[in-house]
């Protein structure tokens, strides 16, 4: 995988974890503290790892199961995209790093509807139960349109890796496929925002309500 121009540790992190799975994240690892004790240059740290998949009966399942697929894919584009020039490579890159934190946010969320399903099948008491279930399809509602903006950002960089490789990519730096890519990753961009902004909202919302119906409150 090529390694982001100019990119940030965080960056260059993300790529690996994302696009080369738990071996690199292993290998990176080992690397780290090889050159810790020869004293040699730092290695970046590890990104953290994603949380885990959602069970098949869990609603946030297909959403994140589209999510993966849309990720291996959209990495062979980008890699393919990158042979159109500096402009275009810089594009994609960015678009590889704003892809690894929005799979990270979309994972964590997936992640925490399952927790408020699993929560809702221990609540006892139905007032409770039923406030709980209320917090499941608007965590829902969130996944699906982060997906679905993922998705996008899978269609610009299938675009952009066409043109490309038919050398019409940029014209004076900057093509329509260009532009329409680094738009779909500034939309993206913001969504993982806003979702890692309130993720923990949702689940401390639950936990109050729960402790607060419990029988005999």
């Amino acid at each position: 995988m090529a390694v982001p121009a100019g990119g940030s540790t965080r960056e260059v992190c993300a790529g690996l974890g994302a696009f080369f799975g738990t071996r690199a994240v292993v290998a990176l690892a080992s690397l780290r503290s090889a050159r810790q004790r020869a004293g040699g240059p730092p290695v970046p740290a590890l990104p953290p790892p994603l949380p885990l998949p959602p069970p098949v009966q869990s609603a946030a399942f297909p959403a994140v199961r589209r999510l993966d697929a849309a990720g291996v894919a959209l990495r062979r584009l980008l890699l393919t995209a990158r042979a159109g020039g500096a402009t275009v490579a810089a594009t994609a890159d960015a678009a590889m790093a704003s892809a690894a934190a929005a799979e990270r946010a979309l994972h964590a969320q997936a992640s925490q509807l399952a927790t408020v399903e699993s929560t809702a099948a221990t609540v006892v008491d139905p007032r409770a139960r039923a406030t709980v279930q209320a917090a499941i399809n608007p965590l829902l509602g969130d996944l699906e349109e982060g997906v679905a903006a993922f998705e996008q950002l899978l269609a610009a960089a299938a675009e952009l890796a066409s043109a490309s490789v038919g050398g019409a990519a940029a014209t004076d730096g900057v093509g329509p496929a260009t532009q329409r890519l680094r738009e779909a990753t500034d939309s993206l961009a913001g969504l993982a925002h806003g979702l890692r902004t309130v993720a923990g909202l949702g689940t401390v919302a639950a936990a109050e309500t729960t402790a607060g119906h419990r029988p005999g409150n």
